[in-house]
């Protein structure tokens, strides 16, 4: 019963709070959503792709093996509900299975590529809301603090509030900011933990390419074609 009521309730609290201090106490918190996803979206499509072509892997392809992983993961919010699934399809595409069942798990906590960027959107976004000033130097700082405190975060849904806590007193951000985007912290969860499910698609590629391991792109991505093609009409026979 709780549960039913409760957006009405947090729908009715919001409402409130806009009809007595307008849209613009929103605002900022719209800009931090909007800079998070500009900075994933780089990700994305310019990083990303920079990746592959160095790895000689079709970005394409490797975004059409995962992109439901990448939907799956944005809803649950955690990367390890996809990891079996994401195993086995790394393992059709050409990465040997003791190469995903070592470096998939390894890199759960070490491998957050969206979680970092999101990290130092949100301890600046505390700065300036503080009206703290940083210096060239302090935001450096601040940016290596959160690369290295992101390694070993849990892969569960908003874990990143707890780093993001420890990390903004340890550089000098009042700890009291984090409140002010716990609230939207969930809608930019979703944009970030497909970020991650992508990073580590091309985590185990390129161990594998380094190792010499990997199989012909041609062979592998059509196998995994071929086994797509195949599984469409078992399914649509049960």
């Amino acid at each position: 019963m709780v549960m039913t009521v409760a957006p009405i309730g947090v729908f009715s609290l919001m409402a409130a709070t806009i009809g007595k201090y307008g849209i613009g106490v929103l605002l900022p918190l719209i800009k931090l959503v909007g800079a998070a996803y500009f900075g994933l979206a780089l990700i994305l499509f310019v990083l990303f792709p920079l990746v592959a072509l160095f790895l000689k892997v079709r970005i394409i392809e490797a975004y059409r093996l995962v992109w439901d992983l990448m939907i799956v993961g944005a809803a649950t919010g955690s990367t390890e509900t996809v990891v079996p699934q994401l195993m086995q399809r790394l393992e059709k595409f050409g990465v040997p299975k003791y190469i995903t069942s070592f470096v998939i798990p390894a890199g759960m906590p070490l491998n957050s590529d969206g979680t970092t960027l999101y990290l130092t959107v949100a301890g600046l976004f505390i700065a300036q809301a503080f009206g703290v000033e940083m210096s060239w130097s302090q935001q450096l700082i601040m940016v290596l603090f959160f690369i290295v405190t992101s390694k070993g975060i849990a892969a569960v849904p908003s874990s990143s509030m707890v780093v993001l806590l420890a990390t903004a007193t340890a550089v000098g951000l009042p700890s009291e900011g984090v409140a002010l985007i716990l609230g939207i912290d969930r809608i930019i969860d979703m944009a970030r933990t497909a970020v991650n499910v992508v990073g580590h698609v091309f985590s185990c590629i390129a161990v594998a390419k380094w190792e010499g391991v990997f199989r012909s792109d041609s062979d592998s991505e059509q196998e995994y074609r071929s086994g797509n093609e195949q599984s469409v009409p078992d399914s649509a026979a049960t």
